[in-house]
């Protein structure tokens, strides 16, 4: 049980971020362990990250955040990255 715990731990996590205005499609795309997932605008991106998400929020605090909702991965989708790498 904590061998999976840590496993959904050290996972993926989808980041679904609003902004009040527009913002460069670029101005997450080169963040460690990030990666862009699509754009809807240019006001609403959809990310991948994995690991930890320091960069990500270090990021985001010159933005102009309206919304951020973050989930976890399936644990079949942990699994499939797990074998992956």
């Amino acid at each position: 049980m904590a061998e999976t715990q840590s496993l959904i731990d050290w996972a993926l996590r989808h980041v679904s971020i609003e902004f009040k205005q527009a913002v460069r499609p670029d101005a997450l795309a080169d963040l460690p362990g990030v990666t862009v997932l699509s754009w809807s605008d240019t006001t609403r991106v959809t990310l991948q990250v994995e690991g930890d998400m320091e960069g990500l929020i270090n990021a985001l605090s010159g933005l102009p955040l309206c919304d951020l909702e973050t989930s976890k991965p399936s644990l079949e989708e942990v699994f499939m990255r797990y074998y992956e790498s």
